[in-house]
Parts: C-alpha cells; structure tokens; sequence
C-alpha cells in the first residue's frame, strides 16, 4: 500500500473501493478514473464512495466503455460496458448530477477503436 502527496495531489495503490471508504471525510474537489470503472459493473459501488468524498460542488470524470443495450454487461475481454442509462441511474443514486455524458474514442485495441462514454458529474 502506498499513500503520497504530490504538490496536493493525492495518489494511492488501494483498491478503488478500500480507498474511498477509508473514511468519509469530503476532501476531493475532483476525483478522476480514465479506463479504470471498466472493471466496475454496477458503477454505483465506485460512485457512491467517490460522492461521500467530494466536496460540495466538487467533480466526478471518468471514462467507461460503451454500451446501449442495457444496463451494464460484462464483455469478452473481461471488462464491463455500460449505457448512459446506467451512469445516470448510478449517479442519481450517488447524489451526483451528470454534467456531461458524451461518446468518443477512449482508445484503439488490436488496432479496433473502442468506443466509450466520457462522463462528468457534479456533487450536489
């Protein structure tokens, strides 16, 4: 486990999850995961936390993989995709309000693009 401090920003080699809920002090002003909630399937196990340790007013952004067919679903590659639908739904839950929910190019795989959802949310 390793905990730093650089120049205010805060880094830590937890689980996502065991980090957030070390405490629930609302310390952040913005948390940021780019392909890291891809191995969430409910998002709301990640928000909910992440939310408890925003200040008010403070920011969510991540990245997901795309899919509109449902809720969430777990892919071949052993990741989850999720639908806008589903981030909404985790966020209202969380108390967080989407700002931006926009689709774009997270990255190319095996020279295939994959598509995702770029997100940003607000705590209330």
């Amino acid at each position: 486990i390793r905990d730093r401090d650089v120049t205010g920003v805060q880094t830590c080699a937890l689980p996502i999850s065991e980090f957030l809920n070390r405490n629930s002090d609302p310390n952040f002003d913005l948390i940021v995961a780019c392909d890291t909630l891809i191995y969430f399937g409910d998002l709301t196990l990640a928000l909910a936390p992440a939310a408890k340790r925003l200040k008010p007013g403070g920011y969510v952004a991540f990245t997901v993989e795309q899919d509109e067919t449902g809720s969430y679903k777990l892919t071949d590659s052993g990741r989850y995709a999720h639908s806008s639908a589903h981030i909404r739904s985790a966020a209202e839950a969380a108390g967080l309000k989407p700002l931006q929910i926009s689709s774009g190019l997270l990255r190319y795989e095996y020279g295939q693009e994959v598509k995702g959802l770029i997100t940003v949310l607000q705590r209330q």
